[in-house]
């Protein structure tokens, strides 16, 4: 599915650049897009757009059935980048080390080589 680019860019009323980019399930079950709030530099603005579309072109592509949605931890991951630039797959409570480094390694977000999957401390430990 084509992407609409755009070639003026304003902020909204509180000074940050926004776009909506992609598909999720809303809570009735209807697809919606997301708004993601880009930060209020211009230039910053657009690189975070740019990786997002990046990423989102990534999930339509794998995308097996019909229209792509965004799965729910690359959406985590899109929302990280619109905040503050970058991404990180967090570990989660119990997990061992191998499985956080494949969850890490093999996610649709790690896929385009421009996120971070820092290592814990404790993964050094087993």
């Amino acid at each position: 599915m084509a992407i609409r680019t755009r070639s003026r860019w304003r902020p909204q009323q509180d000074g940050q650049f926004a776009r909506q980019l992609g598909w999720k399930k809303g809570p009735s079950g209807k697809r919606i897009q997301p708004k993601f709030r880009l930060g209020t530099d211009l230039k910053e603005a657009k690189r975070r757009e740019c990786m997002l579309t990046d990423l989102w072109e990534h999930i339509e592509q794998r995308s097996d059935a019909g229209a792509a949605v965004w799965p729910a931890e690359a959406l985590d991951i899109a929302k990280q980048i619109a905040r503050d630039g970058r991404g990180t797959i967090e570990r989660q409570e119990g997990e061992y080390c191998k499985d956080y480094a494949y969850r890490g390694i093999f996610s649709s977000a790690k896929a385009i080589g421009r996120f971070s999957c820092p290592l814990s401390r404790a993964c050094a430990a087993e």
